[in-house]
Protein backbone atom coordinates (compact mmCIF):
# COMPACT_ATOMS: atom_id res chain seq x y z
CA UNK A 1 0.00 0.00 0.00
CA UNK A 2 2.42 2.32 0.77
CA UNK A 3 3.32 2.10 -2.88
CA UNK A 4 0.80 3.26 -4.17
CA UNK A 5 0.34 5.73 -1.69
CA UNK A 6 3.68 7.56 -2.70
CA UNK A 7 2.70 6.89 -6.24
CA UNK A 8 5.04 4.43 -6.87
CA UNK A 9 4.34 0.44 -7.79
CA UNK A 10 0.72 0.03 -7.84
CA UNK A 11 -1.01 -2.52 -5.66
CA UNK A 12 -0.66 -5.72 -6.80
CA UNK A 13 -3.92 -7.14 -5.47
CA UNK A 14 -7.94 -6.53 -5.82
CA UNK A 15 -8.91 -5.25 -2.55
CA UNK A 16 -6.98 -4.80 1.21
CA UNK A 17 -8.32 -6.78 4.34
CA UNK A 18 -10.06 -4.55 6.89
CA UNK A 19 -10.51 -5.86 10.25
CA UNK A 20 -11.85 -5.79 14.14
CA UNK A 21 -9.66 -8.39 15.83
CA UNK A 22 -10.47 -7.61 19.65
CA UNK A 23 -13.41 -4.73 19.73
CA UNK A 24 -12.68 -2.43 22.79
CA UNK A 25 -13.04 0.93 24.18
CA UNK A 26 -16.24 2.43 22.03
CA UNK A 27 -16.80 0.08 20.56
CA UNK A 28 -16.28 -2.78 22.69
CA UNK A 29 -18.77 -6.31 23.56
CA UNK A 30 -20.76 -4.44 25.92
CA UNK A 31 -21.64 -1.76 23.01
CA UNK A 32 -22.12 -4.32 20.49
CA UNK A 33 -18.39 -4.57 19.14
CA UNK A 34 -17.73 -7.72 17.30
CA UNK A 35 -14.88 -9.13 16.16
CA UNK A 36 -14.86 -9.43 12.40
CA UNK A 37 -12.68 -9.37 9.00
CA UNK A 38 -13.69 -7.77 5.50
CA UNK A 39 -12.00 -6.94 2.48
CA UNK A 40 -12.64 -3.03 1.03
CA UNK A 41 -11.84 -2.97 -3.13
CA UNK A 42 -12.55 -0.51 -5.04
CA UNK A 43 -16.25 -1.26 -5.75
CA UNK A 44 -17.07 -3.42 -2.65
CA UNK A 45 -16.59 -3.72 1.18
CA UNK A 46 -17.44 -7.39 2.47
CA UNK A 47 -17.31 -7.66 6.21
CA UNK A 48 -17.72 -11.56 8.24
CA UNK A 49 -18.07 -11.75 11.69
CA UNK A 50 -17.30 -15.38 12.72
CA UNK A 51 -20.63 -16.40 12.55
CA UNK A 52 -21.90 -15.26 9.37
CA UNK A 53 -21.43 -12.83 6.38
CA UNK A 54 -22.55 -9.26 7.71
CA UNK A 55 -21.85 -6.11 5.89
CA UNK A 56 -21.93 -5.89 2.13
CA UNK A 57 -22.06 -2.69 0.15
CA UNK A 58 -21.46 -1.43 -3.24
CA UNK A 59 -19.31 1.91 -3.38
CA UNK A 60 -20.75 2.80 -7.04
CA UNK A 61 -24.69 2.71 -5.92
CA UNK A 62 -23.64 3.82 -2.35
CA UNK A 63 -20.54 5.82 -1.27
CA UNK A 64 -21.70 6.21 2.02
CA UNK A 65 -22.25 2.70 2.91
CA UNK A 66 -26.16 3.34 3.86
CA UNK A 67 -27.50 -0.07 2.61
CA UNK A 68 -26.70 -2.82 3.18
CA UNK A 69 -26.90 -5.43 0.61
CA UNK A 70 -25.37 -8.74 2.15
CA UNK A 71 -29.26 -10.41 1.95
CA UNK A 72 -29.67 -9.38 -1.76
CA UNK A 73 -29.75 -12.50 -3.77
CA UNK A 74 -28.52 -10.37 -7.01
CA UNK A 75 -25.53 -9.75 -5.02
CA UNK A 76 -24.79 -13.75 -4.28
CA UNK A 77 -22.24 -14.23 -6.66
CA UNK A 78 -20.38 -11.06 -5.55
CA UNK A 79 -20.28 -11.76 -2.04
CA UNK A 80 -19.04 -15.43 -3.00
CA UNK A 81 -16.27 -13.98 -5.04
CA UNK A 82 -15.58 -11.74 -1.88
CA UNK A 83 -15.55 -14.22 0.58
CA UNK A 84 -13.18 -16.14 -1.51
CA UNK A 85 -10.65 -13.33 -1.95
CA UNK A 86 -10.67 -12.97 2.16
CA UNK A 87 -10.26 -16.22 2.99
CA UNK A 88 -7.38 -16.52 0.46
CA UNK A 89 -6.44 -13.21 2.19
CA UNK A 90 -6.39 -14.66 5.85
CA UNK A 91 -4.80 -17.09 4.64
CA UNK A 92 -1.93 -15.54 3.58
CA UNK A 93 -1.69 -13.64 6.70
CA UNK A 94 -1.54 -16.97 8.56
CA UNK A 95 -5.12 -15.50 10.42
CA UNK A 96 -7.66 -18.30 11.53
CA UNK A 97 -10.10 -15.88 13.08
CA UNK A 98 -9.96 -17.15 16.43
CA UNK A 99 -12.51 -15.45 18.64
CA UNK A 100 -11.35 -12.34 20.77
CA UNK A 101 -10.86 -14.15 23.77
CA UNK A 102 -8.37 -16.97 22.19
CA UNK A 103 -6.66 -14.18 20.50
CA UNK A 104 -6.61 -12.28 23.20
CA UNK A 105 -4.54 -15.30 25.64
CA UNK A 106 -2.68 -16.05 22.56
CA UNK A 107 -0.72 -13.03 23.09
CA UNK A 108 -0.57 -12.44 26.25
CA UNK A 109 -3.80 -10.25 27.25
CA UNK A 110 -5.41 -12.26 29.70
CA UNK A 111 -6.29 -8.87 31.76
CA UNK A 112 -8.92 -7.00 30.04
CA UNK A 113 -10.96 -4.88 32.13
CA UNK A 114 -14.61 -4.41 32.39
CA UNK A 115 -14.57 -2.35 29.17
CA UNK A 116 -12.45 -4.75 27.08
CA UNK A 117 -9.69 -2.56 27.38
CA UNK A 118 -6.06 -3.70 27.83
CA UNK A 119 -4.90 -1.93 31.01
CA UNK A 120 -2.16 0.88 30.39
CA UNK A 121 -0.12 0.22 33.82
CA UNK A 122 -0.25 -3.53 33.63
CA UNK A 123 2.56 -4.50 36.40
CA UNK A 124 5.47 -6.50 36.27
CA UNK A 125 3.22 -9.59 36.77
CA UNK A 126 1.07 -8.87 33.79
CA UNK A 127 4.34 -9.20 31.85
CA UNK A 128 5.62 -12.53 33.66
CA UNK A 129 1.97 -13.41 32.67
CA UNK A 130 1.79 -13.01 29.33
CA UNK A 131 5.67 -14.23 28.55
CA UNK A 132 3.82 -17.73 30.43
CA UNK A 133 0.69 -17.85 28.29
CA UNK A 134 3.22 -17.51 25.04
CA UNK A 135 5.27 -20.05 26.18
CA UNK A 136 2.71 -22.46 26.32
CA UNK A 137 1.06 -21.76 22.83
CA UNK A 138 4.43 -21.85 21.05
CA UNK A 139 6.05 -24.74 23.10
Amino acid sequence: LAGEVRGGLPIDREGVLIASYVPFADWSPQRGGVPFRGVRTARYTYVKTIEKPWLLFDHETDPFQLQNRVEDAALVPVRTRLDALLEKMLEEQGDDFPPADVLCMRYGYHSLDAKSCIPLDKGEEWYLHASRQRNSHHG
